[in-house]
C-alpha cells in the first residue's frame, strides 16, 4: 500500500523549505555586509554632514613619560611625551 511513497511525497517540500533557508541567509549575509560601512563612515563626518578626516586616538596614559632620548622621566618636565 505504501511502498515508499510517503518518503517521495516529503522530497520536495523539504527541498522548497532548504531553498528558502539558503535564500534568507544569503539576504542576512548581504544585508550585513551593506551596513558595515554605512556605519564606520559616519564617524569622520562635521557636523554638517561632509566627510573629514578622522581624529587620531589619544595614547593610553601610563603615568610613565619619556625624553628626546628615550629615557624615562617624570612627566611634566620640559619636551616628556607620554610613553
Amino acid at each position: 500500500m505504501l511502498n515508499g511513497r510517503v518518503g517521495r511525497s516529503l522530497a520536495g517540500p523539504l527541498m522548497l523549505m532548504e531553498s528558502v533557508m539558503v535564500r534568507i541567509a544569503f539576504a542576512l549575509a548581504a544585508v550585513a555586509m551593506l551596513a558595515t560601512p554605512a556605519t564606520a563612515a559616519n564617524r569622520c563626518r562635521n557636523a554638517k554632514g561632509h566627510f573629514i578626516a578622522c581624529p587620531k586616538p589619544k595614547p593610553a596614559a601610563t603615568g610613565k613619560c619619556r625624553n628626546a632620548k628615550g629615557h624615562f622621566v617624570k612627566c611634566g618636565t620640559p619636551g616628556a611625551k607620554p610613553a
